[in-house]
C-alpha cells in the first residue's frame, strides 16, 4: 500500500525547531499520526496507537496533540533530542465535539495550553460583492 498525507494541511512542523514534521497518513489502512525528520532520511515514525488525525505541536515542541478516532482529544510528549524520537505513550485529555471532516486546522493550542476550536463551517451560496474605488462614491 503506498503512503498518502490525508491533507497538506494535516502536516505541521515542530515549533522553533522546524526539523520534525507530524503528520496525518492512511498507511496503516486507517488515518493515523506519524513523525519524520524535516528535511530527512524518510524514516517515520507512528505517534497515535488507534487511530488520529489533525496533529497540531504544543508551542514549545515538547507535546504534540491530536484526535484519536473517537474524537478525543489526545497528547504526546515528544523529545527530538535523539536520532530518533522519544515518543511517550498517548494520553485522552477531554472528549472533543471537533468534526473530522472540517477541511482545514479545526484547532490550535495557546501557549498556556488552553484550546481554540472551530466545531462547524457554514458555506452559504450567498454571493459575496467587492466594492472597488468605494471612496470615489463618497466624494459624490
Amino acid at each position: 500500500m503506498s503512503e498518502s498525507v490525508a491533507r497538506s494541511s494535516n502536516a505541521r512542523l515542530k515549533p522553533k525547531s522546524n526539523d520534525w514534521l507530524a503528520y496525518q497518513s492512511n498507511l496503516s489502512g486507517r488515518s493515523e499520526i506519524y513523525l519524520t525528520q524535516f528535511p530527512g532520511s524518510g524514516a517515520k515514525y507512528q505517534v497515535s496507537q488507534n487511530g488520529g488525525s489533525q496533529p497540531v505541536w504544543g508551542r514549545d515542541g515538547k507535546k504534540l496533540y491530536y484526535l484519536d478516532r473517537l474524537q478525543k482529544m489526545a497528547v504526546v510528549d515528544v523529545q527530538t533530542d535523539h536520532q530518533s524520537p522519544q515518543i511517550g505513550p498517548p494520553r485522552t485529555l477531554f472528549q472533543s465535539n471537533i468534526r473530522h471532516s472540517i477541511p482545514t486546522e479545526a484547532y490550535d493550542v495557546t501557549r498556556d495550553g488552553r484550546f481554540l476550536a472551530v466545531n462547524s463551517i457554514i458555506e452559504s451560496t450567498a454571493p459575496v460583492v467587492l466594492v472597488t474605488n468605494w471612496t470615489a462614491d463618497l466624494k459624490k
